[in-house]
């Protein structure tokens, strides 16, 4: 099994970003569903696959998109 990392987030997101050991070129933004829960186990199963992973509010994403446009 991929030894994963996760570092705390505060800017410009919260939360939390996981990776694999040594980083990855692949990315992924892991946007919760209707129920509003932070999959932090999704971004763990996803970073032992070799992605970076960071979950976020869909909402929360949205609103800050939404500024920068």
């Amino acid at each position: 099994m991929m030894e994963i990392t996760e570092r705390t987030l505060s800017e410009p997101c919260e939360g939390v970003l996981v990776e694999p050991e040594g980083g990855s070129a692949v990315g992924v933004l892991v946007l919760a569903g209707s129920s509003g829960r932070i999959d932090t186990d999704r971004c763990r199963v996803l970073a032992r696959a070799g992605m970076t992973a960071h979950p976020q509010q869909s909402r929360d994403f949205i609103h800050r998109l939404s500024k920068d446009v």
